[in-house]
């Protein structure tokens, strides 16, 4: 929540419905964001002076990304390399039931043709 000077508290229509508040004009009441993209926006609003701050906190940020990145691909890679054991498992599952409906419509074509002999015999 943020609050004027005056305490009272400021939404934020009041915030961008009135251009004249500066942030200056502005205090937080609310305790520190724990968020890395809040804190870096709130290092923006800071002086030049802090850069090497900024800086620490911009490559420790990038850091943790990479970091985070580099597990997402692996989690990426081990995910497909999962999945084409997968398809390959289920590729031999098909073939192993093609060649079993291959062979039962050879042994009905045997058990057709004996009964086709057997109906001409009679």
């Amino acid at each position: 929540m943020l609050s004027n000077r005056s305490g009272k508290d400021a939404t934020l229509k009041d915030i961008f419905q009135k251009p004249h508040v500066k942030k200056a004009d502005l205090v937080t009441t609310s305790p520190p964001a724990e968020s890395p993209l809040i804190a870096l926006a709130e290092a923006g609003s800071q002086t030049a002076d802090d850069a090497p701050v900024k800086r620490s906190f911009l490559e420790q940020l990038f850091g943790t990304l990479r970091k985070d990145l580099a597990t997402f691909k692996q989690d990426i890679t081990s995910d497909m390399k999962d999945l084409k054991e997968d398809c390959n498992e289920l590729d031999q599952q098909v073939n192993a039931m093609d060649q079993a409906g291959g062979s039962q419509e050879e042994e009905l074509e045997v058990h057709r043709r004996e009964l086709l002999a057997l109906k001409d015999k009679n």
